[in-house]
């Protein structure tokens, strides 16, 4: 059974919710967090799904009897699994998974649907009152976390890696984030982070691709308010900015943006040993070109990821940074997109023709190679879960149920399971034939073969911050608090300057480590923006 569960309705069960939550409902009170400024992604969106309880392990808060199929959990063990998507695909697709797992396996679902933003929050309270579920669906920066914690089963998830065949996974991915030698989690698919363009303009204005900061500032400069754009596709020059980027506090992906650019420039959050060491030139560099970025050449309001894509595809902004989803919205293949550039009306292909793509990105610093910024996503097991379930259940969904999941959104979707013991490519094979249009076009035919290939080869999450040198627990703090996002929005909106917004980055991630140990002394930084 998928379950959607609904927003609370009464103060009642918000109190309830508050009890098991208490981080998810605390206030922020500090003068500066209060400079930030909540907007919701997309206000015409459906109502937000999430748990308003845990419900406990393996208990079906109701058992429908489904195309005839047993649902007694004295015949068919129920399994609970909490998947962190919402949308009607995932649902639809996790409904034909329960009714096979049922049907065929013997094993009976209890999906649920978990609003992304309430996940952490969720797995909290239900680890505080030992109503975990059998299975989390989750991004990377949480898995390490939760491991250090025991709300990962480490020595399950070993066990099933090992029996589908260690080998058929993607090394660089499942040998990241290791908890003292062991897999916290499964990896299950994964894209990296793009840097999409309009490669017109670029050429128009006789512009490098903007693979670094120095390209991607100067392509900012040249296309914020152009007179030659403006003169060209009748759009108003005051409407067009360089950039568009989410940078919302209360959004993740505001974090993995600034991660993706800092990276990029040889900027990391914290060392193996723990010290967290942000305090560095590269980083202040970091900080001081992303403001820069978005206060010189960006719309002037908080900007979300659909207000970057709706800036995009009405030809008001030269750049815009998310998953690869978003080269399926300028092909007019998402409903909740529509196409307004001034040369779409004629040409609906107009911008799937005149776009490019840069994953890898540089800092000043081109000695370094291009760092791409790798999302993953995991299954994780807690304690108690039975072991033949959970093997039975991993044993469908990383084989015969694999293509039903890849195939949701399958742009955003690289397996990171590759093949089997026959075929050590057959899934990434299968990937590239999963259709991504109603038509059944697959990312190869509307993009080309090279496209495919940049999307889908080598993703990994060795460049993430923390994760790779064993911090895991402190990210998944970092992630959860929101600590960059809110910190940008506080430089953006000018209570901090970019030198004060990196000591107070460092400040707030030191205070989430207890018992830091490293003396630090604080540089002096006055970089050249400070007082603009």
């Amino acid at each position: 059974m998928v379950q959607y569960l609904k927003r609370p309705k009464t103060l009642i069960t918000l109190l309830i919710l508050c009890g098991f939550i208490l981080a998810g409902c605390s206030v922020i009170t500090s003068p500066p967090r209060l400079t930030t400024t909540r907007v919701p992604a997309n206000s015409s969106q459906a109502e937000e799904v999430f748990l308003p309880a845990p419900t406990a392990t393996g208990q079906a808060l109701s058992l429908p009897n489904q195309d005839g199929s047993n649902t007694d959990p004295s015949i068919n063990p129920i399994l609970t699994v909490w998947v962190n998507e919402t949308s009607l695909e995932h649902k639809l697709a996790l409904e034909e998974m329960t009714r096979v797992l049922d049907a065929e396996y013997g094993l009976h679902m209890e999906f649920v649907l978990v609003d992304p933003d309430r996940l952490v929050d969720l797995v909290d309270g239900a680890a505080l009152v030992n109503q975990l579920p059998d299975v989390i669906i989750h991004p990377i920066e949480y898995s390490a976390g939760w491991a250090k914690r025991g709300i990962l089963d480490q020595g399950l998830t070993n066990s099933i890696i090992d029996s589908l065949g260690r080998e058929t996974f993607n090394q660089s991915v499942i040998n990241t984030g290791l908890v003292n030698g062991d897999n916290p989690a499964i990896p299950i698919d994964g894209y990296k982070q793009i840097l999409l363009y309009r490669s017109d303009w670029f050429d128009e204005l006789n512009l490098s691709a903007p693979t670094d900061y120095r390209s991607i500032l100067q392509g900012a400069r040249q296309i914020y308010r152009s007179e030659t754009l403006s003169a060209q596709n009748g759009i108003t020059n005051t409407l067009l900015s360089g950039l568009v980027i989410p940078t919302e506090s209360d959004l993740v992906s505001t974090h993995q943006v600034f991660e993706h650019f800092a990276s990029a420039n040889n900027c990391n959050l914290i060392a193996d040993s723990g010290e967290v060491t942000i305090l560095t030139p590269e980083c202040m560099d970091s900080f001081e070109f992303y403001r820069e970025l978005i206060n010189q050449f960006s719309p002037s309001d908080i900007q979300t990821d659909t207000s970057a894509i709706n800036a995009f595809v009405a030809g008001r902004t030269g750049m815009i940074v998310g998953s690869p989803d978003i080269l399926l919205d300028i092909a007019g293949l998402s409903a909740d997109v529509t196409l307004a550039c001034p040369e779409c009306g004629d040409d609906p292909d107009y911008l799937t023709k005149n776009s490019g793509i840069q994953a890898g990105l540089s800092g000043r610093n081109r000695q370094r190679e291009p760092v791409e910024f790798g999302h993953v996503t995991l299954m994780g097991f807690t304690p108690g879960t039975q072991p033949e379930l959970a093997q039975s259940f991993a044993d469908y969904w990383f084989n015969s149920g694999y293509e039903l999941w890849l195939g949701v959104e399958p742009a955003r979707r690289v397996p990171m399971r590759m093949g089997d013991q026959t075929d050590s490519q057959k899934f990434l094979q299968l990937w590239a034939s999963l259709p991504v249009a109603p038509d059944g076009r697959t990312v190869t035919d509307i993009y080309g073969a090279e496209v495919a290939q940049v999307l889908s080869q080598d993703v990994s999450a060795e460049v993430r911050w923390g994760i790779a040198s064993g911090q895991g627990d402190v990210i998944a703090e970092v992630y959860r608090q929101n600590v960059f996002s809110i910190i940008l929005q506080e430089m953006l909106s000018g209570y901090f300057t970019s030198s004060q917004a990196i000591v107070a980055a460092w400040e707030r991630v030191v205070e989430l480590i207890p018992g830091y140990r490293f003396e630090t002394e604080i540089p002096n930084f006055i970089p050249s923006n400070d007082s603009g």
